[in-house]
């Protein structure tokens, strides 16, 4: 067998550049310059990583063919090619090329590994267990396309933790996210990246409204943030971002007919304004909107090769895959795969999902063994005070953080999520209490065999 085929590394090129945008999305986010032997291919995939990173979009074919970046030879080369046009339009088209790809790259592994065997069979003193390890590992990683040295942490002989004891020691090795909320960031440090997040709450508790709020506080900590509004359209989101972050309402901006010109240019500053603060740390927040129901899997490998700092799905059931009669278990493996996507990517994942009346996750308690950390609320049991409402945040799982509830006032004229005051907080747990006493009073047997006015309003039902 051959060790590579520039037809083909050619061919993957065009159809990155050229296939519709998921399947683009999904050929760019499963492959990597490994796969590619040519120098001329491989400058050219790094070039469409880079763009796509930079721009947040893949760059056309006649795009790539004429940028001054890459070498005048090069540029011959992709221009010359005359090979398919626009036929990626399909999984089973971009899976063939990955296949077919990766069998050349493996080939390429196993030729360089019998190289490495040779050489070493050649030499008068021979660590036979030492090489035999060595090659096993290496076959390993032609099979897995990826150095598998790297899953080991080896403490004693050959230790390699060093840097990991010193990164924990000086507090480098956990890296947060801040995410704008005292109660949180002061107990955990924020979002951890590489982490799998879960936050849920019953049908109406403000899940999305939360999601909203943390992207924009964590885009002004520098954060670049990917939200998949699986609900709501980007007018849906452009309106609660507006409510948010300008002197408009929901409401305001609903009749916006009703408006001063003085009104909108406020507005429109206020916001530009937001804007430029993000941008100028290089931060963003993008509304990923998939043309058409989507998977798990697909959808981070869609994601994979813009490098976000947090990925937030609204919300997990509305994904494709996940619904039928075993969607426990669908629920359960696409959380599962999110999970490892964010351990591998190093980006923190957050799914938001429902919980059903007795403040279980609907569907599916698999979700919670996969999360690192959980955090739920009941929207029935929530307090109004001066118009505003206090949730108390309940964490539910935290690998290697506190657990300690925070609390948070909901404003759903302004769509803002914001920390608590004290006396909020004191009047929550009190009206609570009060709450839970005559929750208590009315079930009390004793109760209910007096004869009190309250009881007697119940006779004639």
């Amino acid at each position: 067998m051959k060790l590579y085929n520039q037809l083909l590394e050619l061919e993957a090129l065009k159809a990155i550049c050229e296939g519709n945008k998921a399947d683009s999305s999904i050929l760019l986010g499963a492959l990597d310059k490994n796969y590619f032997y040519t120098d001329c291919a491989k400058q050219a995939f790094e070039r469409i990583q880079f763009l796509a990173k930079e721009r947040t979009e893949i760059p056309s074919w006649s795009e790539l063919i004429t940028d001054p970046t890459l070498s005048e030879n090069y540029r011959e080369v992709l221009v010359n090619y005359n090979g398919p046009d626009n036929n990626v339009n399909d999984k089973v088209y971009s899976a063939g090329l990955i296949k077919n790809l990766n069998n050349y790259r493996k080939a390429r592994e196993m030729h360089q590994i019998s190289e490495r065997i040779t050489a070493e069979l050649t030499k008068e003193s021979l660590d036979v267990d030492k090489v035999y390890q060595e090659m096993y590992e290496s076959l390993l990683t032609a099979k897995a396309g990826k150095d598998i040295s790297q899953c080991f942490t080896r403490i004693g002989y050959n230790s390699n933790v060093d840097e990991i004891i010193k990164g924990l020691l000086t507090g480098k090795s956990l890296r947060y996210i801040p995410t704008g909320f005292k109660g949180w960031d002061d107990t955990n440090g924020g979002l951890p990246r590489g982490k799998l997040g879960i936050i849920a709450a019953t049908s109406g508790g403000g899940k999305s409204l939360c999601a909203n709020q943390l992207s924009l506080n964590m885009s002004l900590q520098g954060a670049k943030i990917c939200i998949v509004p699986l609900e709501m359209s980007k007018e849906d989101m452009m309106h609660r971002f507006l409510a948010n972050k300008t002197s408009l309402g929901m409401s305001d901006i609903t009749k916006a007919e009703n408006l001063t010109r003085e009104d909108k240019r406020k507005a429109y500053k206020q916001f530009k304004e937001f804007e430029a603060k993000i941008a100028e740390s290089g931060a963003s927040i993008d509304l990923f909107h998939p043309t058409e129901d989507i998977e798990m899997e697909d959808l981070l490998f869609i994601l994979k090769p813009y490098e976000y700092d947090a990925v937030i799905i609204d919300y997990i059931g509305l994904l494709k895959g996940v619904d039928g009669d075993d969607q426990w278990r669908k629920m359960g493996a696409a959380a599962r795969f999110a999970k490892r996507w964010a351990e591998t990517t190093k980006s923190s994942v957050l799914i938001l999902a429902q919980l059903s009346e007795d403040m279980v996750i609907r569907y599916s308690r698999a979700m919670k063994e996969h999360a690192d950390l959980m955090f739920t609320w009941n929207s029935g049991k929530l307090s109004e005070t001066d118009g505003h409402t206090i949730i108390k945040v309940e964490p539910q799982k935290g690998r290697n953080q506190a657990q300690k509830p925070f609390y948070l006032k909901v404003d759903y004229t302004k769509m803002s999520m914001v920390d608590a005051t004290e006396e909020e907080i004191q009047y929550y747990e009190s009206k609570k209490k009060g709450q839970e006493a005559q929750e208590k009073k009315y079930q009390s047997k004793e109760y209910k065999s007096t004869g009190s006015v309250d009881s007697d309003l119940y006779s004639g039902l």
